[in-house]
């Protein structure tokens, strides 16, 4: 059983409406255990996909950018000084 479509993307905090062109509403789902997650706008389920569908590869990307940022940061201050 599908469910309640959110007001707003759980990942984006948007309207799929409010993109421009229009996106739709994709429902999620985990495809190894055939498990209904929820209600995505269309760009953040693609991204989920390219992803996997892993949390491993979600917290892979998080814990790049995170140390991209960090490299950023300390090299921003170092050129500062």
């Amino acid at each position: 059983k599908a469910p309640p479509k959110p007001e707003v993307c759980p990942v984006c905090n948007k309207k799929p409406e409010d993109f421009n062109p229009p996106h739709k509403w994709h429902l999620d789902h985990d495809p190894t255990r055939k498990f209904m997650r929820g209600w995505l706008c269309e760009k953040d389920n693609m991204s989920g996909g390219k992803l996997g569908d892993s949390l491993q590869s979600a917290c892979n990307w998080i814990a790049y950018l995170v140390a991209a940022e960090k490299n950023y940061l300390d090299e921003k201050l170092k050129n500062q000084g």
